[in-house]
């Protein structure tokens, strides 16, 4: 990357990986930059208007958006959205609850935020965002607290695996089912994991990251 950055929000568009604000030592990030795979080729490119760690990202109908996250002395709420024809970044309506570390996670035209940390503890509430109507509703919640989570989208279904519950590491995992509103238990992964990274494609979903 042009620059090192640490807990950041990483997302795909148009073939090119974008890195999402963060942190760099006690400083909090505003910058992005972009990676298109094709060419090989790293750019910067607009930077967000609040700069912040923590936060997540999804990418619904070729626009990005950044969502949450933390900017060194309060949790956030804050939602922006990147525009890749005009290199802007746009305000949209905020979250209902401010916080960092959450999953984020997009499902046809809705984004999904859920769990994370609202600097009281780890929270349970997931909100679901309607990107045409640029709407707020909260769902189903989790059925365990968590923080430091990963999430990934299969066969129309979110997953929620691991995290922290503010005493130990997890390595649960739980499924929502957006037909019914309605979280489930899943097997367990085989470690602990917090902060890590999910991915999903035709095989198992796959959770890569640290206890």
């Amino acid at each position: 990357m042009g620059s090192p950055r640490h807990r950041l929000a990483m997302g795909v568009l148009d073939g090119r990986l974008y890195a999402v604000a963060g942190s760099h030592g006690k400083d909090c990030l505003r910058s992005a930059e972009r990676y298109a795979l094709a060419s090989v080729t790293l750019s910067p490119v607009a930077s967000l208007m609040h700069p912040r760690f923590g936060l997540g990202v999804a990418v619904v109908r070729r626009l990005l958006y950044a969502i949450g996250g933390c900017n060194g002395s309060c949790k956030m709420n804050i939602v922006e959205c990147y525009n890749p024809e005009t290199d802007c970044w746009t305000s949209l309506s905020s979250m209902r609850i401010a916080r960092s570390g959450a999953g984020v996670v997009a499902l046809g035209n809705r984004i999904y935020v859920i769990g994370g940390f609202d600097g009281r503890g780890q929270v349970n509430i997931v909100e679901r965002y309607d990107t045409e109507s640029d709407t707020w509703e909260l769902v189903a919640p989790l059925k365990t607290r968590r923080s430091a989570l990963s999430s990934a989208v299969l066969d129309g279904k979110i997953y929620a695996l691991g995290g922290f519950d503010g005493q130990e590491y997890l390595s649960s995992v739980e499924v929502y089912d957006p037909e019914t509103n309605t979280w489930c238990t899943a097997p367990d992964m085989p470690t602990c994991k917090s902060g890590h990274a999910s991915a999903a494609s035709r095989a198992p979903c796959i959770a890569h990251g640290i206890t």
